[in-house]
C-alpha cells in the first residue's frame, strides 16, 4: 500500500498575511495605474523609498532566509519597513495576476522559481536597476533577463538520511534503491510545480528513464514542501529524503541526519521581478538593490547558492546551477507528468 504524508509546514498562509497588509498596500495604489518609481538619480530613489516607508516581498523561499532579510534590510533602511509573505511553491503567482488585473498591488517584489511563468508575464514586471546590479561581481548581462526578471539565488536540492535509522548512509542517488528503505521509510516531494517537475526530469536524464519506477517501488511517503520532508527526517518519522536543503543547521544542533551532494547536483534557481502594480515602486527599487548585494546574499542564500561569489553562508554560486528549460515545462507538459507520477506513486 502505498503511503502518504501531507505534513504540517511553517509556510505563512497567505490570506491572513494579505489581510493584514491589504489596508496599507491600497492606500499607495490605484485601480488600473501603474506606480512608477522616480527618474532621478540613486540618492533620490533611496530618498523617496524611505517616504514610502514600507516594501512588501512574496517569496518561497524558506522563512529563515526572509527573515534573515528583513533584519538585514531594516537595518541599512531603518526607515523601511520590509513585510514578507511566503508561500510554498507559486503560491504568490496568483495573487500576482489578481492584483495586476484589479490595479490594487500589494506585493512589490515577487520571487519564483517559475521561469516557464516569468517567460509569459513580462507585462507584469517593471524594470529594475541600482549600484549593486551594477557592479562587476554580480554579472548583469547573465543575471537580467531582458524580461525584467533577475537572478537572486538557488536552492540546491539533495538528498539526506536519519543516522539513527540508516547509518549506512547515501553515497549517490541510486542509494535511495537500498532494500532497507523499502515501505514508507523514504520522503518524496510532491510535483506541484514546474520546478519540481524539472527536478524529477533530471533524475532520470541522469540516472535513467528507469529511475522514478525503482524509486515508486520503494513506497515513499510523498510530501507537500521541502520542509515538512526536513522535520520527519529529524523526528524519525522517515528515514530517507530527497528535495532536502543542505541540513547544516540541523546537523549543527545535534540531530541524527547527515546528507550529500552528488557529482552531478539539482537546483532551483530564485528570480524575482519588481512589480508594477506594487504600491511601492521606490522602495521595491531600493529592496531589489540590496538582495544583490553581500549583506543581502548573506541572507537570502544560506545554506544555498549565491549569486555573488565568496558568500560565507552560501553552500555554491547560481553559476553552476542546472537552467530549466521552459520548453520542456509547458503547462500541459506538466500536468502529463504529474498525471503520470500520480499513477506511478499511488498519490
Amino acid at each position: 500500500m502505498k503511503h502518504r504524508k501531507m505534513g504540517r509546514t511553517r509556510t505563512i498562509m497567505l490570506g491572513l498575511a494579505l489581510f493584514v497588509i491589504a489596508s496599507a498596500a491600497a492606500c499607495g495604489s490605484s485601480g488600473g495605474q501603474e506606480n512608477k518609481p522616480v527618474t532621478g538619480p540613486w540618492p533620490d530613489v533611496v530618498r523617496a523609498a524611505e517616504k514610502e516607508g514600507s516594501v512588501t516581498i512574496y517569496s518561497s523561499q524558506v522563512t529563515d532566509q526572509l527573515q534573515a532579510l528583513k533584519l538585514a534590510f531594516e537595518k541599512k533602511y531603518p526607515k523601511i519597513m520590509l513585510q514578507y509573505v511566503r508561500g510554498a511553491g507559486d503560491a504568490g503567482v496568483p495573487k500576482v495576476e489578481a492584483e495586476a488585473r484589479t490595479g490594487r498591488g500589494i506585493a512589490d517584489i515577487l520571487v519564483t522559481p517559475s521561469t516557464p511563468w516569468l517567460e509569459t508575464h513580462a507585462n507584469l514586471f517593471a524594470p529594475v536597476r541600482g549600484p549593486a546590479f551594477d557592479a562587476a561581481d554580480y554579472n548583469r548581462a547573465e543575471n537580467i533577463s531582458k524580461k525584467n526578471y533577475y537572478v537572486i539565488s538557488a536552492l540546491m536540492f539533495t538528498y539526506g538520511w536519519n543516522t539513527d535509522l540508516y547509518a549506512a548512509g547515501i553515497k549517490d542517488w541510486p542509494g535511495l534503491f537500498a532494500p532497507e528503505l523499502r515501505g514508507g521509510k523514504i520522503g518524496v516531494i510532491s510535483p506541484d510545480t514546474p520546478a519540481r517537475v524539472d527536478f524529477y526530469n533530471f533524475l532520470e536524464e541522469n540516472y535513467g528513464p528507469g529511475f522514478l519506477q525503482k524509486l515508486a517501488a520503494q513506497e515513499p511517503r510523498i510530501y507537500p514542501s521541502t520542509q515538512p520532508i526536513a522535520a520527519a527526517l529529524t523526528s524519525g518519522e522517515i528515514a530517507a529524503g530527497i528535495f532536502l536543503e543542505p541540513l547544516t543547521d540541523e546537523k549543527k544542533s545535534g540531530a541524527p541526519v547527515d546528507w550529500g551532494l552528488s557529482e552531478k547536483t539539482w537546483g532551483n534557481r530564485f528570480y524575482a521581478v519588481n512589480l508594477k502594480a506594487g504600491p511601492h515602486p521606490n522602495a521595491g527599487l531600493v529592496l531589489a538593490d540590496f538582495i544583490v548585494t553581500k549583506e543581502g546574499q548573506e541572507a537570502v542564500a544560506r545554506n544555498a547558492a549565491s549569486v555573488l561569489e565568496n558568500i560565507s553562508t552560501a553552500v555554491g554560486t547560481t553559476k553552476n546551477i542546472r537552467q530549466q528549460d521552459p520548453a520542456k515545462l509547458t503547462p500541459q507538459k506538466v500536468r502529463e507528468f504529474r498525471s503520470e507520477f500520480r499513477k506511478m506513486f499511488g498519490q
